[in-house]
């Protein structure tokens, strides 16, 4: 299936990229964005029914859950290590650009459908404004250390 490739890929990508001098650093980051996608995976898929997993029951379950677990905190991690000095926000806007690829790639793949009321104009203002916020939060924990 193809959430499961991309979580490997993540996986490979993280141990063969990660500096993980900063793991202990990022532990409060990587949370947040665990919680995030979870949160943003409860209103989706469960509250609002906007998206919908196919699949048997166990899919709808722990399709997410895995995700959420492995490719986005990877995201996060790596988003924060390559973060550049200056222009950030289109830095925000590239790895947004990257995980919308990802989103596509999995409706395309019949992983996931979008209801009536959601489409992927939507999806990119919500990423967007998950890498804005994570490193709104990046910036205040660092400051605080």
């Amino acid at each position: 299936m193809a959430i499961f490739l991309f979580e490997a890929a993540a996986i490979l990508l993280f141990a063969k990229l990660a500096e993980l001098r900063l793991l202990k650093r990022l532990v409060p980051l990587l949370l947040l964005a665990i919680f995030i996608r979870f949160f943003e995976h409860f209103l989706l898929v469960d509250w609002f029914h906007l998206w919908k997993i196919h699949g048997p029951k166990w899919m709808e379950i722990w399709l997410p859950i895995t995700a959420d677990l492995t490719i986005w905190p990877i995201t996060c991690y790596l988003f924060i290590q390559f973060l550049p000095e200056k222009g950030r926000l289109w830095y925000c806007g590239l790895w947004a650009g990257i995980m919308l690829v990802y989103l596509w790639t999995l409706k395309w793949s019949g992983v996931f459908s979008m209801q009536y009321g959601w489409a992927m104009g939507i999806s990119s203002v919500v990423v967007f404004l998950y890498f804005v916020l994570l490193l709104v939060t990046w910036r205040w924990l660092r400051n605080t250390a």
